[in-house]
């Protein structure tokens, strides 16, 4: 008998896959609430993450919202899905202030 499930590979994958679900579970709750929060959402149905600029975005939440979106954009381009909240951190801060600079800047010229 097995006590461990690390012994059993068919219960260890079943964990990877649903620690794997979790956290793409997570990511999706956490844009959710960026979005409903998002207060381009109000003024249009549609609009085109490329073309948003600083000067549209009126608090950090939105633009939290926004860099969290293109970090998943970007996460889905490369398959890669760790969250790192201390890079998502840094780039909020670098394109606020980029975003003081130079208000009329696209946000996502700015997101590196």
């Amino acid at each position: 008998m097995l006590t461990s499930s690390s012994k059993n590979p068919v219960t260890a994958r079943s964990a990877c896959h649903k620690e794997t679900h979790m956290k793409k579970l997570f990511l999706f709750c956490i844009l959710a609430v960026f979005c409903l929060s998002f207060p381009l959402a109000a003024h249009a149905d549609k609009f085109d993450m490329r073309k948003v600029t600083c000067a549209e975005i009126d608090d950090e939440n939105a633009l939290l919202m926004i860099i969290s979106w293109m970090d998943g954009y970007k996460s889905a381009k490369s398959g890669d899905m760790i969250v790192d909240s201390k890079t998502l951190e840094a780039n909020l801060e670098a394109i606020t202030e980029a975003c003081q600079a130079k208000p009329k800047t696209k946000i996502f010229d700015l997101y590196k």
